[in-house]
């Protein structure tokens, strides 16, 4: 399932409960330069070394600077993980669009 960024930010990121995860999966620099509170940094690269830790979530959003390693991410955790974790693709403009919109960050 894709959702564009506006659509995560009014529906979804201030309703974000247990069991749910917003997964940023730039590179560590790009995520500790500004990043969305509550988000779990693992680079598109390495999710294939979480899939035991990512299968405990019903949940999961994902996304990156543009989009393009978020639909990479969700192809490979979409082959891995368990049937019931709902997986949600943000893909219109990721991080980049977030913070053009004036949307919260952390430094």
């Amino acid at each position: 399932m894709n959702i564009s960024i506006d659509e995560f930010f009014n529906d979804h990121f201030k309703t974000i409960s247990e069991g749910e995860i917003l997964l940023d999966v730039r590179g560590k620099d790009e995520f500790e330069e500004a990043r969305i509170e509550g988000s779990k940094n693992i680079p598109h690269t390495l999710v294939n070394n979480h899939i035991e830790e990512l299968n405990k979530f019903k949940k999961i959003y994902i996304l990156c600077r543009r989009g393009a390693r978020a639909q990479v991410a969700h192809q490979i955790l979409s082959s891995k993980l368990d049937s019931g974790v709902n997986l949600i693709c943000i893909s219109d403009g990721g991080t980049e669009k977030w913070i053009s919109k004036g949307y919260p960050i952390q430094n």
